[in-house]
This record gives structure tokens, sequence and C-alpha cells, in this order.
């Protein structure tokens, strides 16, 4: 098993993952953080958000945002008319976010 982290990035803002999970592999890290996106995309209009997955080491994986399901559940529920574009913009890390110690 491996610790992956996933940190929440929308606008200027960035909140970084201290804690991790432990996966069995980065399919999984990929997947979960995925589900991460689209529960928060669901949940909150986060048209920007980023859920940004890296190892332990501090190797960046992905920059996963919501699925476009969940843009138009979301259209449909408040009426709303906006691009599902989803995208992969990787950008600048968090300036919290650093190699794990001891890597």
């Amino acid at each position: 098993m491996q610790l992956y982290f996933f940190d929440l990035h929308w606008d200027d803002e960035c909140f970084a993952d201290d804690e991790g999970i432990l996966h069995f592999d980065e399919g999984s890290a990929l997947y979960y953080g995925q589900h991460i996106a689209d529960r928060i995309g669901r949940d909150v209009d986060y048209g920007s958000l980023k859920v940004r997955v890296r190892s332990e080491a501090g190797v960046m994986l992905a920059a996963l945002t919501p699925s476009q399901g969940r843009g138009v559940e979301q259209d449909a529920l408040l009426g709303r008319n906006r691009s599902l574009a989803a995208t992969a913009y990787f950008g600048e890390p968090c300036p919290r976010i650093g190699p794990a110690a001891g890597s």
C-alpha cells in the first residue's frame, strides 16, 4: 500500500492534504480522486475545482476536474447554462506542498 495525497484547488484557493490515504496503486488513487471531484462538484458550484493527486514522494500524478455528467446534473438542478469542458490543468502546486520527509 502506498500513501497518496488529494489537494483541493479552485480559483486562488488551495487546501493541501496533510494526512493522505493509503491505496493499492495509482489507479485506485486516481479513481478515488475523481470521486472526490465529482462529489464536491455535485454538491457545490466549484466550476474551477481541481483535485490534485500526488504521491508520498511529492510527485504530481494528475489534476482532476468534476465529470461532465456532474455538470449536466448540476445545470438541470440549478437552471444554469455553463461550459462543461473538463480540463487537466496542472499549474503550479500549492506553496505548502513539498516532497515528503525522507524522500
